[in-house]
């Protein structure tokens, strides 16, 4: 399965539930509704994408538009 753009997304905030399950929550939902707001995985290209500064060590994924 290909990586999901998502984890490395400004836009993005991760959800765990009670039962530890994971979701990426889009906040672009918030201000266009053109974003669902637990996007299906993977995300391998996104419109709304903006790379969050990556953890030390990790790459970071390239951005589809470019």
């Amino acid at each position: 399965m290909p990586e999901s753009l998502c984890p490395a997304c400004r836009h993005v905030k991760k959800i765990v539930s009670g039962t530890g399950s994971q979701f990426w929550l889009c906040q672009l939902t918030l201000t266009d509704r053109r974003y669902p707001k637990y996007p299906p995985q993977p995300i391998v290209q996104c419109q709304g994408f903006a790379a969050a500064e990556p953890p030390p060590g990790k790459p970071q994924p390239q951005d589809p538009r470019a």
